[in-house]
């Protein structure tokens, strides 16, 4: 009933090779589970061949951030696991974060740290903002753990459940963490900074056309499914914040039209 490390990717280059050797340095005798999501063979075999202590779970597809933390988690749990400890690709684990958030986390939690990073990859904590339908961070608000970086019982996994697929990225680990708190799940923020975090390396957050039709989406996805706010009202928000960044030239066009997509997506429940 130990610790087992499960590390969700989609195609991130050289912060993956840094995410599991710096996690397998803190936790060497944990199980190490890649989802490797829409991977190139060469080189995940690359990875995997100079990694004895690794076990790949390679997908062909890409079905999402919360799937691939499903399948791993579940994975680890059925071998055996006590604890799981989640990883985004682009999150680094400093000496004794492992042993540091099994210890906050107890028999029955979960619990996350503070991360390092430039401007938003930071993370002190995170709050839920219902009326502007907005899951931020803010420093010593535990409304919900950072799922870049979660460490998760057994116990708590099997009185949650696991993170909702239909999000596919972005709010899933807030949606979790609200379920949680409502089945009575102790969730722990770590005020140290024990990982470091390179956000963004993956999804381009903030400037791709995959960060902003999903964040869009699931902020109102969000509203909608724990009947809170105005779905409606953050969707016309939205919506008018896209256009203002387009006229004024600080929004890329794509990227304007991928968050109004998601704000009708989100409204229409798909």
């Amino acid at each position: 009933m130990g610790v087992a490390i499960v590390v969700v990717a989609y195609r991130t280059g050289d912060t993956l090779a840094r995410c599991l050797d710096r996690a397998h340095a803190d936790a060497p005798d944990a199980p190490l589970l890649l989802v490797d999501h829409a991977y190139r063979p060469a080189q995940h075999a690359a990875l995997v061949e100079s990694r004895p202590w690794l076990r790949s779970l390679p997908s062909p597809d890409n079905p999402g951030f919360a799937a691939g933390a499903n399948r791993g988690i579940e994975q680890a749990l059925a071998d055996g696991a006590g604890h799981v400890l989640l990883l985004n690709a682009d999150v680094y684990v400093r000496p004794g974060c492992v042993g540091r958030l099994t210890a906050a986390a107890g028999g029955s939690g979960a619990a996350s740290p503070w991360l390092a990073g430039a401007g938003d990859a930071a993370y002190r904590g995170g709050r839920i903002d219902w009326e502007r339908g907005y899951a931020g961070h803010e420093e010593g608000s535990d409304d919900y753990l950072i799922g870049g970086c979660i460490m998760i019982s057994r116990a708590a996994w099997q009185a949650t459940g696991p993170f909702d697929e239909s999000f596919f990225l972005y709010c899933e680990d807030v949606d979790w963490c609200l379920r949680a708190r409502a089945a009575g799940v102790p969730l722990a923020l770590v005020a140290e900074e024990l990982a470091d975090h390179d956000g963004g390396a993956a999804t381009g957050a903030g400037t791709s056309e995959l960060w902003a039709y999903w964040w869009s989406r699931n902020r109102i996805r969000l509203l909608r499914k724990h009947g809170r706010g105005s779905p409606t009202a953050v969707a016309t928000r939205q919506a008018v914040g896209a256009a203002r960044g387009l006229v004024r030239g600080s929004t890329p066009r794509r990227v304007a039209l991928a968050r109004v997509r998601g704000a009708i997506a989100g409204l229409r429940g798909v």
